[in-house]
């Protein structure tokens, strides 16, 4: 039973929470709604949890030395010892390849960003994490291939502007993470994570500030861009703006005043201001889009 409570634990269901941008494409296509859409879409978006839990196995294999070193990672299973090594590694094996195999049922070019997100980071956890800078942009890679996948696995188009969002509020977390790890490890940061050497506090929030500028700018011009207009119906997505602001605002509070290493799915799940103002960003967003649709 051990051995399985540490297994559940080293797969961080918490994470799974980032896989919701897989269904990113099915809201903004117009086909929530749809049987025909949204259970392909749904069952895509469980296959990159199995992968991503898989991933992150290995990862803590690979880090399992340096995670004993840090505060908030010293208790995983692999790293406290906890959990076979043989056991953790089979299981990431069969998780992973069960859901490759199972995502080119669904959809080929879907199953191959898959594998496009499998080799994106096995070269993060294997070489390129100790690369500042580009390990970030690695992570927010993989945040882009999500979404890829996603209107793939629909055979929708991949919004241009909806793939550049992500990548910029993806690029905002991963600095926001580095700024965390720098501060909780003060002093240690460069046995526990290599690039780490290179980064300031400094540093990270210049870059914070310049990508969540980015961020709220490509979203703001997003809503407000005439194909969006011509595509939804509706010039009012704009007025969905101020959720993003307030989100953004709110995590970079939540990082500077509390400097507690929690990882972005704890911080959101531990945050009912966050929480309930996705929530609303979510409700604003799809009543705009159907209702001008006439689905609602």
């Amino acid at each position: 039973m051990k051995s399985i409570r540490s297994l559940l634990a080293s797969f961080r269901i918490d994470q799974w929470l980032k896989n919701v941008f897989v269904l990113a494409p099915l809201a903004f296509s117009k086909h929530l709604f749809n049987p025909g859409y949204a259970v392909p879409a749904v069952v895509y978006a469980l296959l990159f949890c199995f992968v991503s839990s898989a991933i992150y196995v290995f990862n803590d294999f690979i880090d399992r030395e340096r995670d004993r070193l840090h505060p908030g990672k010293k208790d995983r299973p692999l790293a406290a010892g906890d959990l076979p090594v043989v056991l953790a590694l089979f299981t990431a094996f069969v998780m992973g390849a069960g859901g490759l195999a199972a995502s080119f049922l669904l959809s080929r070019s879907a199953g191959f960003v898959l594998v496009l997100y499998i080799v994106n980071n096995i070269l993060y956890s294997l070489f390129l994490k100790r690369v500042a800078i580009l390990d970030v942009m690695l992570i927010a890679a993989g945040f882009v291939l999500r979404v890829l996948g996603g209107a793939y696995v629909i055979e929708v188009e991949a919004s241009v502007w909806l793939m550049l969002c992500t990548f910029l509020v993806s690029l905002y977390l991963g600095f926001c993470k580095r700024r965390q790890e720098l501060v909780v490890l003060a002093g240690n940061e460069t046995e526990h994570r290599i690039s780490l050497s290179s980064y300031t506090v400094d540093f990270c929030d210049h870059m914070i500030a310049v990508v969540s500028a980015c961020t709220v700018m490509s979203y703001a011009l997003y809503t407000v861009a005439d194909e969006t207009v011509l595509k939804f119906g509706t010039s009012n997505l704009v007025f969905s703006l101020p959720f993003v602001l307030y989100g953004v605002f709110r995590y970079k509070y939540h990082i500077t005043v509390f400097s507690i290493h929690k990882n972005t799915s704890q911080i959101f799940l531990s945050d009912k201001s966050l929480i309930v103002n996705v929530f609303l960003w979510l409700l604003t967003v799809l009543a705009l889009i159907y209702r001008a649709q006439g689905t609602l």
